[in-house]
């Protein structure tokens, strides 16, 4: 998906960005089939006015979308599933493990007690969206309330992939509820304040060469990266070629960012049945570096 641009090319575009210069954006796609044309964008759940506004070609086109896309109803109430006590983090990590959890909840306004309940997916997705916040990232600013928002001012539908009940369940069916997804979630605590800066750098930039990182970071569990990744890309694409809905027309596609980079991303999948597929903003190399253990 990046383009490889030898040295001549290069001098080229730094001569042209001399006297026009270009405004790097978040990527956005265009895969077009027969009667079916899809405007494909990387979603991040959590962000900051500086994520804003978003890039025309993707605004305008929503607007005269037949469909918003999306992964699921933000909506959506959802019933959290029962579980055993040993399944709490308390009985799942060694007594290092804990020792170190203790020590990275009591830096923050989490409270022990509750934390120590929770199942490790949990526990993982609360520290997550922990330091988003404590960085000043929210979800009132993410990418997927920003395009719901424009989608539903303009009456287009919002079609979601899947149910968020399904995604609670596919994390709380991890065979080992979540360990490994804690584990490596306390790996990158003291990095955190870098890689969520440079994921959104990254992101308002179109830096797919970060983002890649990032998904390599996840794929260090093949297992994670089989379910949550690879297995739910191929759902996806299923449906997008196949679902008579959505045979005819225009339709914008916001999934998370990290569906879109990769060699089982979304937008290959979709090239290898036939799909044309062009990028339509300006990427840029960010200076930042994604940190991984």
């Amino acid at each position: 998906m990046m383009l490889n641009l030898g040295v001549n090319t290069w001098w080229l575009l730094l001569l042209l960005s001399a006297v026009t210069p270009l405004k790097a954006e978040p990527l956005v796609w265009k895969a077009s089939y027969d009667m079916q044309t899809l405007y494909l964008v990387g979603t991040v759940h959590l962000g900051d006015s500086s994520m804003y506004p978003l890039p025309d070609v993707l605004t305008q086109n929503l607007r005269h979308s037949n469909g918003l896309i999306i992964e699921a109803d933000l909506s959506e109430s959802v019933t959290m599933p029962t579980q055993a006590k040993r399944n709490n983090v308390e009985f799942l990590l060694n007594a290092k493990e804990n020792l170190q959890l203790k020590r990275i909840v009591d830096t923050t306004t989490l409270d022990w007690a509750t934390i120590k309940t929770l199942a490790p997916w949990q526990v993982a997705l609360t520290l997550q969206n922990y330091q988003f916040q404590s960085f000043g990232f929210h979800s009132q600013f993410g990418v997927d309330n920003a395009v719901i928002k424009l989608a539903k001012t303009n009456g287009i539908p919002v079609i979601g992939l899947e149910t968020l009940q399904f995604q609670i369940n596919l994390l709380a069916k991890q065979d080992d509820n979540g360990v490994a997804m804690l584990k490596q979630t306390l790996a990158e605590w003291k990095d955190g304040e870098n890689n969520v800066h440079c994921l959104i750098e990254s992101w308002k930039a179109g830096d797919s060469g970060n983002l890649n990182m990032l998904l390599d970071s996840a794929s260090t569990d093949q297992s994670f990266e089989q379910d949550f990744i690879v297995n739910r890309n191929q759902n996806w694409v299923k449906t997008l070629t196949t679902d008579p809905a959505l045979a005819k027309g225009t339709f914008t596609v916001a999934v998370g960012a990290l569906h879109l980079v990769g060699k089982q991303s979304l937008i290959q999948l979709l090239s290898q049945f036939g799909y044309v597929i062009e990028q339509l903003t300006q990427s840029k190399h960010v200076s930042c570096q994604i940190k991984v253990p």
